[in-house]
């Protein structure tokens, strides 16, 4: 066995960006790095009515990322967000952002209670909740528009997979229900069964935990808040330990 190693099977992107913020706490695992996703972006369609749209919701930060790829058409929106730290770069990009939410059930409670409105929701191909569907029901005036699509890599390079099965400890971060079950169902048809027994599993929220309970993982943990550096403290902890 070779101790401790540092799964991350998020997309480049957010594998770059979670190594870059690791820099910022003390911790020692080697890092394995083994994208499981890949974004593709659609382009700004003309027929995107986004003046008289209302007010814009996004709820993933390829959305917002999106957006920032096509700031000027957006000057001057209003922004409804789920995240603070999409919600900070929005911001930081002076754009409006009216509220920002921890997760999409807060914002459709908000939502829900409020008088008649128009709303543009962008969105990634597949969701897990028909957000347009609950504020229509609601009572108010809900347009939709895919704004990326998403790829998974399935495959897991030799080299790699052989780090895996030798490591002693295995830290696993999970940042949603969707990519944590399709990436745990990939590496265990991947003849990585018994990884879960050697692995802490570090969700960003008791949602992603719940959806992967219940595997005989070494440990479970939940960050205290559903961010970025909050998430880089628990590696420092589960790995200290």
């Amino acid at each position: 066995m070779s101790g401790q190693v540092l799964l991350l099977t998020r997309s480049k992107q957010d594998n770059f960006r979670f190594v870059e913020s690791l820099k910022n706490v003390n911790v020692s695992p080697e890092i394995i790095n083994i994208p499981s996703v890949e974004y593709i972006f659609k382009e700004l369609e003309p027929s995107l009515d986004i003046k008289s749209s209302g007010k814009i919701i996004l709820t993933s930060r390829r959305a917002a990322e999106w957006v920032l790829k096509h700031k000027d058409a957006f000057l001057n929106r209003i922004f409804l967000v789920v995240g603070a730290e999409t919600a900070l770069e929005l911001r930081q990009a002076r754009l409006e952002v009216e509220s920002h939410f921890q997760n999409v059930n807060q914002l459709q409670k908000e939502l829900s209670g409020k008088l008649s409105a128009i709303y543009l929701y962008l969105r990634g191909e597949t969701v897990k909740t028909d957000l347009c569907q609950i504020l229509r029901s609601a009572g108010h005036e809900c347009h939709e528009t895919i704004v990326y699509n998403v790829s998974h890599n399935t495959g897991i390079n030799p080299f790699l997979f052989r780090k895996i099965q030798a490591s002693e400890i295995i830290l696993f971060p999970l940042f949603s229900e969707a990519s944590a079950q399709y990436v745990i169902k990939a590496l265990f048809e991947s003849d990585l069964r018994d990884m879960r027994t050697r692995t802490k599993v570090l969700c960003i929220s008791d949602a992603v935990l719940k959806s992967v309970a219940d595997k005989e993982w070494l440990g479970e943990y939940v960050s205290q808040e559903p961010t970025l550096k909050s998430m880089c403290k628990l590696v420092e902890e589960t790995s200290n330990e």
